[in-house]
């Protein structure tokens, strides 16, 4: 789907438990064309995996005029390739990317008195475009 003819390392992304084997998850969240609102954060997540969050602004039509939606997004990847440099060059504010992964929904109770349920909603990525940097020949 998302091909950049070989400039791009795919094999440091760790999959995500939606995309498995030969059958494709209903879950599947496809970003086409968004702008990262700022630089993307870069934290150990044990021996051999990084975490990389940040978030895009997306796009969209509202009945009186066009408004914009930010999405936290995620992914993980390995500590020791190649990706982790390509991805701290081009993960930065403005940028242009494609991404496609699933939905995550985190709940957690609080730890406080209040014992109130908490919520995050994300994207988890499991591929990944960036539009600034490759170049769509059309035949």
């Amino acid at each position: 789907m998302f091909t950049p003819k070989g400039k791009f390392p795919w094999g440091f992304f760790v999959p995500s438990p939606h995309f498995g084997g030969t059958k494709m998850s209903k879950n599947l969240v496809v970003l086409s064309d968004v702008r990262l609102t700022k630089d993307a954060v870069f934290q150990v997540a044990g021996t051999e995996y990084m975490k990389v969050q940040f978030s895009v602004a997306v796009e969209r039509k509202s009945a009186k005029d066009e408004a914009v939606d930010y999405i936290d997004v995620q992914l993980i990847i390995k500590r020791e390739t190649r990706g982790h440099s390509y991805l701290e060059e081009r993960l930065l504010k403005g940028k242009r990317v494609t991404l496609m992964g699933a939905l995550h929904i985190d709940r957690w109770q609080s730890k406080d008195e209040s014992k109130t349920w908490n919520q995050r909603t994300y994207v988890f990525v499991e591929k990944f475009n960036d539009l600034d940097v490759v170049d769509f020949q059309l035949s």
